[in-house]
């Protein structure tokens, strides 16, 4: 009796999904280079003193949920054991400080390897396709942020958070069949001048 109880609720641990959370912040800026006197002076255009995408860490619960703890993390993998239905807290974000007056867009590359129907996310509606400049990681797709969901936004602030996932949440359908595999869902950020990518 004890062993078909265990297999029964053996099958419900579905699928072993890796998302990886990739923080790598670039700030690009423009040089710009000046000859005084037969001497070569350069200077480089800082943006940013920090550009940083963060997660909230996750612990899973006895009844095999998922919840966001207060501690953040930077580059790091997360592991999660999925159930068919049972959504799981994700909410990758991105952070600049120090931000110079020097107009820049906010890019995102996204590397999808889940590829599997039952598993599903969705871009906050602030993230746009673009074409504005080559992907830096093969197969990734390429977005940009914009605060009116047409074009893109030009950042001279800091901001504390900028979100990428709508609700933040990686959804997972009933539909999931039992097995176990590793997909991976990869977030690259950069920060670059806007005079550059136009």
């Amino acid at each position: 009796m004890r062993t078909t109880k265990f297999r029964a609720c053996f099958g419900l641990l579905i699928v072993l999904v890796l998302l990886t959370m990739s923080c790598i912040g670039f700030v690009f800026g423009k040089y710009i280079t000046t000859i005084e006197n037969n001497n070569v002076v350069t200077f480089t255009a800082e943006l940013a003193d920090l550009v940083e995408l963060r997660e909230s860490q996750v612990m899973r619960n006895e009844d095999g949920t998922y919840s966001k703890t207060n501690v953040m993390i930077t580059n790091q993998k997360q592991k999660y054991v999925l159930i068919p239905g049972l959504d799981v807290p994700k909410d990758p974000h991105i952070v600049i400080q120090g931000k110079s007056e020097i107009p820049a867009y906010l890019f995102i590359e996204v590397i999808d390897n889940t590829a599997n129907e039952a598993l599903r996310y969705q871009l906050t509606s602030e993230w746009i396709a673009c074409n504005l400049r080559p992907v830096r990681n093969k197969g990734a797709a390429l977005y940009v942020y914009s605060n009116n969901d047409s074009t893109p936004t030009e950042i001279v602030n800091d901001y504390e958070k900028i979100g990428i996932l709508n609700n933040e949440v990686f959804y997972v359908n009933q539909g999931l069949k039992w097995g176990e595999s590793s997909n991976a869902l990869t977030f690259y950020a950069y920060l670059e001048e806007a005079a550059i990518c136009n």
